[in-house]
Parts: C-alpha cells; structure tokens; sequence
C-alpha cells in the first residue's frame, strides 16, 4: 500500500505522463484487459526496462505501487521512451538529407551502388552513412586534388580513391591495412590491377600502444611512413583488442607522426573522434579544422559527415 494520499496522486500522474509518452511514439499501450479477460499479472518486463529493436516494439510496464515501495526509478521509463522518439525523429531528418543530396548532386553518387553492393558482399559493414560518405569523399578529392594519397584502413573508401587515381594523371595511392583478407577484397573492389605501379597495397601488423597500467593510449600500424603524402586518410588501424573490447578512446598515433615530419595538405578522418580532438590539440595552429557535424552539429542536406583539416596557407 502506497503510505499517503499524496503518494497516490503524484503516482498516478507520473503514469499519465508515460502513457502519453507511448501514445505519441506509437508504442503498445496499457490495458487492463486481454480477450475480455481482466489480466492475472502484468504482461510487461519489468519496470525500466524495455527491448528496443525499434520504437514500436518498445513496451514499458505502467507504474505500480509495487514499484513505490521498491523505488523504481519511473521516469526512467519515460526517458527511455522520449531518447526513443528522438532516435527516430533524428533517422528520418538523416534519410531527407541524404535524399536531397543526392538528388541534388548525382553525378556524386554514380557507381556507388556497385560499390557498396560488392562491399557488402564481401563481408563488409552496412551502414546509412556509406553512400554519402562516398559521395562526401568524391567531392573533396575534386575540390583538394591531391597528388600522393594515403588510406590508412582500406575498405569501400578504396574504390573512390582509386577510380581518382585512374582519372588522375600522375596520382598515386598507398592503402594500409592489418587484414591481408580485407585488403585483398578492396583492390577487387576498386578495380586495381596487380602491377599498376600507381598503387601500393600494404599489410601491416596493427599496434595497441599501452600505457604502463595496461590501459590502450593509442593505436598504430607497424614500421614508419617515409613519403610525403598530400592528403591522409584516418580509418584505421581497429581499436579493437583480441578480446574484443572497443577502445573508442584510443586516437591513431600515425598520423600525428606524418604531421610532424611532413605536414600533409589534408587530412580527413573517417570517424574516429579521439583522433580528430587530438589532430585539434596538437596542430590547431597547423590547421583549419571542420569536425564532422555528427560529433555534436545539425544534420541538414549537405551536412559534414567527414572531418577535414586543411594546412594553413
């Protein structure tokens, strides 16, 4: 039993507000009764909790005076179902800008769907980034025009930087990767013949660099890069160690040793955060930054998945 008149009322409005929370999401709502029959027990999980494959399957119990007495944190629930709505309401503004764009700029997207259909086959990642990112990359290698490229992980972004090389006259491209299978898989991709001496494909063995503490503090590939390189490319090498923890927080560290022996003309980091707030740290009086606007910005068409640093003039 609830200890007071007061208890009850304010219960009862807290359930009012969660069920015009799941009224407004499209979320199954409360209900006393089943079949005509009045239910035995509660046919939802347990308070704060929910199973999120998506908002309409989301089913969050009604609040009950068990839950006062156990103190259930009840406006859990409702924030759970609000970050849901949220969620869906933020996919459906990045499918319209993506739309636009490529509506808008179709000779950005062309051969793309090849690309990504035989990326994916190949074992590759599937994401609702892909095709703008590969239209992202197409425009800003017509914009940099870069001579000398380096890809540190190699994957679908490969094809886009090689279909540049073989309309580029005197482009070269070097791509790195810890997978000789992934590696492999991307050359078939971006067409690159066994040969061509304008590119290089290199497996090297991937690094975690720990701190004396056990903790990863970076991560690298094995041996130096001696080139000079017009624009490098951050997607790699993975953060992931043999037990399959993900350490997000753990920037490339091979990139900061380009820039410090050969300041590239650009630098764009696919993802990979840490790295970007890093490349800021270090060389924001090196280079004008343009973080991706997914790390915090408003996604509208045109939006800069992306981050870029150009060299200062």
């Amino acid at each position: 039993m609830l200890d007071s008149l007061e208890e009850r009322i304010a219960l009862q409005k807290r359930g009012s507000v969660l069920d015009e929370v799941l009224r407004t999401s499209g979320c199954p709502q409360p209900g006393k009764w089943e079949n005509g029959i009045p239910r035995r027990r509660p046919m939802y999980p347990r308070a704060g909790t929910a199973l999120a494959h998506n908002a309409r399957s989301v089913i969050v119990r009604p609040p009950s005076s068990k839950d006062a007495r156990e103190g259930m944190p009840l406006l859990h629930q409702v924030r759970t179902a609000l970050r849901i709505i949220g969620r869906k309401a933020a996919a459906a503004r990045l499918q319209r800008a993506h739309a636009r764009h490529r509506a808008a700029h179709p000779a950005l997207y062309a051969g793309n769907d090849a690309i990504l259909a035989r990326y994916r086959a190949g074992g590759g990642l599937s994401h609702v980034y892909q095709d703008y990112k590969l239209a992202s990359l197409r425009a800003l290698l017509q914009e940099r025009r870069p001579r000398h490229i380096l890809e540190l992980g190699s994957g679908s972004t490969t094809a886009i930087f090689a279909e540049y090389v073989h309309a580029t006259p005197g482009a070269r491209l070097v791509s790195v990767d810890e997978s000789e299978a992934y590696l492999k898989e991307a050359q078939s991709i971006a067409g690159i013949a066994e040969g061509d001496p304008r590119f290089r494909l290199e497996c090297r063995e991937r690094i975690l660099v720990r701190d004396e503490a056990g903790q990863v503090v970076a991560r690298r590939y094995a041996g130096s890069f001696a080139d000079d390189y017009d624009l490098v490319f951050v997607d790699g090498p993975s953060g992931t160690d043999e037990q399959g923890v993900r350490h997000k927080l753990a920037p490339s560290a091979d990139v900061v040793d380009i820039v410090l022996r050969q300041a590239p003309r650009t630098i764009v980091v696919d993802g990979k955060y840490a790295t970007v707030e890093l490349l800021q740290q270090r060389f924001g009086g090196l280079y004008d930054a343009y973080p991706s606007d997914l790390s915090g910005g408003t996604v509208r068409p045109g939006y800069r998945y992306l981050s870029y640093f150009h060299l200062r003039s």
